[in-house]
């Protein structure tokens, strides 16, 4: 898992780096690679997610358990995006309240004053109403308790899927543009993380499948073919200039781009115990600090890219951005992050730290 979530973040670097080079080199094809590397953080977020809400269901959907869960999942994401935001207040002056609620989404002036935020107001949104919705199954529920691990969870798991896709398809046909309208609406999106948690469940039902030589290698051949078509797909008909939703790019390539997702997050299972060398450390430092160099990259980009007027200066200053990136991510994750990750265990002494699956969450 370190290995998707370091890629995922490398994937949205080097898919926005036509910041620095749009105006010396054509290499607009990259930015798919930034699009593809969210949705992979959604899938992954959905998948860790989803063994801790699998375990609250079998543990009987007890209230208490979900408030530890909602407390966890805010210390862990809130302060970091706290820290930032309020920094972007106080030196520019640009947010507003929308931003602390994660409405953003919903104004689209507001959110591009922190465009990186758009996924984080989805996340959180699934983190609050997923196990809203399990609660509701579960009341309604005539299967007994001890079964309720295996039918909440792909039931919550279908309508997650079904619902977006539907609300998707009712944008069709409409005035409604391709990025901000549909990818980067909440309700309309919150499917990509619902993948993630399906897979987790199959995952929990079937551990030893993943390890069979016929399903990785049709996961890999499902991966590779399914990135090569969405390439194909974003670059002729979606691109930089995103188009108004129509069938397709509204209600097939969006589920096309995260069964890819789901096809390497399942290939790296088997993985989990594997060591990377020499790439081991720094795999590592970029899976730990993923969530802080996603929040400031973009900020430190657009500040950078604005001294470029060479193409050798726009190499000079990417370099310039990349080490400052790594820097300010690390010093966030270390100063924001970790402390608040380890002050979670006052809302639960017994959190568990195996398995390695999902020890980060």
């Amino acid at each position: 898992m370190d290995v998707i979530r370091a890629s995922a973040i490398v994937l949205v670097v080097v898919g926005h780096t036509p910041i620095f080079f749009h105006q010396h080199y054509d290499i607009v094809e990259v930015v798919f690679l930034a699009m593809f590397g969210v949705e992979l953080f959604f899938v992954l977020s959905g998948f860790l997610i989803g063994h801790i809400l699998i375990d609250l269901v079998a543990q009987g959907l007890q209230p208490r358990a979900l408030g530890v869960f909602w407390l966890k999942r805010w210390f862990r994401t809130l302060p970091a995006y706290l820290f930032v935001a309020i920094s972007m207040m106080l030196i520019r002056a640009e947010l507003s309240w929308t931003h602390f609620f994660f409405l953003q989404n919903w104004f689209p002036s507001q959110l591009e004053r922190f465009p990186a935020s758009w996924s984080l107001s989805i996340e959180e949104w699934f983190y609050v109403s997923f196990p809203i919705v399990l609660l509701v199954l579960a009341s309604l529920s005539k299967v007994s308790r001890r079964d309720w691990d295996r039918y909440l969870i792909p039931t919550a798991c279908g309508l997650f899927i079904a619902v977006p896709w539907a609300l998707r398809a009712g944008v069709v046909g409409g005035a409604g543009e391709w990025d901000l309208d549909v990818r980067k609406q909440v309700f309309l999106r919150l499917d990509a993380i619902a993948f993630g948690v399906a897979l987790a469940w199959y995952h929990r039902r079937g551990p030893s499948w993943f390890g069979g030589a016929r399903l990785r290698a049709s996961l890999g051949v499902g991966a590779a073919l399914g990135l090569l078509v969405c390439w194909v797909y974003y670059h002729r008909h979606i691109g930089l200039f995103p188009p108004r939703a129509d069938w397709i790019n509204a209600t097939v390539f969006f589920p096309g781009v995260t069964l890819v997702c789901v096809c390497f997050t399942a290939l790296a299972i088997p993985l989990e115990s594997y060591r990377g060398g020499y790439l081991d450390g720094t795999i590592r430092f970029l899976s730990v600090t993923s969530y802080a160099l996603y929040l400031v990259h973009l900020q430190i980009f657009v500040i950078a890219s604005k001294q470029v007027s060479t193409p050798a200066a726009a190499w000079g200053w990417f370099a310039a951005a990349v080490a400052a990136l790594l820097f300010l991510g690390g010093a966030l994750h270390r100063s924001i992050e970790r402390p608040f990750m380890e002050m979670r265990r006052r809302f639960d002494p017994e959190e568990r730290v195996t398995p390695r699956l999902v020890s980060r969450t």
